[in-house]
């Protein structure tokens, strides 16, 4: 008989944070030939999406109101956390940092991404910084154990907390494979050779600093730099001056599967220059593509990467970007694009899925570490 387990899939309601959108929908039809799954959302999931989750109608329980960042938010999980105690079922997974109710009897795994608030990298008022500290030290007592996407993210954990480190478990995500998707040029895409970046637009990310390195002497003339992604409130004004400024920077904004193929096979480097990461994904969508990758120089980017990329500095900030982008064109290294792409086809979904399965009904893939202990 199938062990249950329920999985907040909140996430599939809202497409705006699309890598733990993407967790779910690569991991859930692998488990259910493992698992008894109940998604529960806030609002009913749509049928097509269901049947690619293979999950029948009846096991989708749905609250029934857009779960927002506000108390609506709140109620949503203290309706979870009464579906949880009291349908008891085995197992209870939560993809986005938080465990904000008790789960009674049933077994809790959380994934946890980062602490970005917490890590010093730019200010944050400290109220929010409060709000944070509180929720994560309230979903460490509740979890039966965490799932972290890298060594570094499960570090972090004892970094600000105490937790036992036997049942913090590391399980990269995969990233998609398939490389058969049809490309389509962006109508806005400016004419000549360009640079790419896909991510969230923000200081978080280095875009002031790429923006900077434009303007340095050793940065190659000739060449646009496309941005694409959301950008964040924060930075929209940075990002609205380097525009008018810097003729040759492209913000696209969000754009589509097609689009981003376009980019990825077309651009002369893929360049992220991000100050923190709790894994990073688009270069090794890049790397796929053995498109040439630079990375900034932090520890997470060297394990993402498995030390192969293109790196530069940042401490040194803007002219070691620029030198390196200039070095990076200047000097194509085959050999290391293609092992790239090896370090990028060595990140499976059916890795993560077995890894997670192994987790949740072994209690420990550590010897020695049964179900009691998770």
């Amino acid at each position: 008989m199938k062990k249950t387990l329920f999985v907040n899939g909140r996430e599939l309601t809202r497409p705006v944070l699309h890598s733990m959108r993407r967790i779910l929908l690569e991991t859930v039809p692998r488990l259910a030939d493992y698992f008894e799954i109940v998604l529960l959302s806030d609002l009913p999931l749509e049928k097509t999406l269901l049947e690619s989750l293979r999950i029948p109608p009846e096991q989708n329980q749905a609250w029934g109101k857009p779960a927002l960042k506000s108390c609506a938010h709140l109620h949503y999980n203290r309706w979870m956390g009464q579906r949880v105690r009291s349908l008891q079922p085995d197992f209870f997974f939560e993809v986005h940092h938080k465990l904000l109710f008790h789960p009674g009897r049933t077994k809790a795994l959380v994934m946890v991404h980062d602490y970005y608030v917490m890590e010093g990298v730019e200010p944050f008022p400290r109220v929010i910084k409060l709000k944070q500290r509180m929720s994560a030290r309230k979903t460490l007592s509740r979890a039966h154990a965490i799932m972290a996407p890298s060594q570094f993210s499960k570090d972090s954990v004892n970094r600000f907390f105490s937790y036992p480190v036997e049942k913090i478990f590391v399980n990269p995500p995969g990233i998609d494979h398939s490389l058969d998707c049809v490309s389509v040029k962006p109508g806005s895409l400016p004419p000549g050779p360009f640079l790419f970046f896909v991510g969230r637009i923000s200081y978080w990310k280095g875009i002031d600093l790429l923006i900077r390195a434009m303007s340095e002497k050793s940065f190659p003339q000739n060449i646009n730099v496309v941005l694409a992604g959301n950008v964040e409130a924060r930075f929209r004004p940075a990002l609205e001056k380097a525009l008018f400024s810097h003729p040759r920077l492209c913000s696209l904004g969000r754009i589509s599967n097609e689009e981003r193929e376009y980019l990825f096979r077309k651009t002369e480097a893929f360049i992220y220059p991000t100050r923190f990461e709790g894994f990073g994904i688009p270069p090794l969508e890049a790397a796929l593509r053995e498109c040439p990758v630079l990375v900034s120089d932090i520890p997470i980017m060297k394990e993402v990467t498995h030390g192969i990329a293109a790196y530069f500095p940042l401490e040194e900030g803007a002219p070691a970007l620029a030198r390196a982008v200039r070095d990076l064109l200047a000097h194509p290294d085959p050999e290391k694009l293609r092992e790239m792409r090896q370090t990028a086809e060595s990140y499976t979904w059916d890795a993560f899925a077995e890894k997670m399965k192994e987790i949740l009904v072994e209690g420990s893939v550590v010897k020695g570490l049964g179900l009691d202990s998770f």
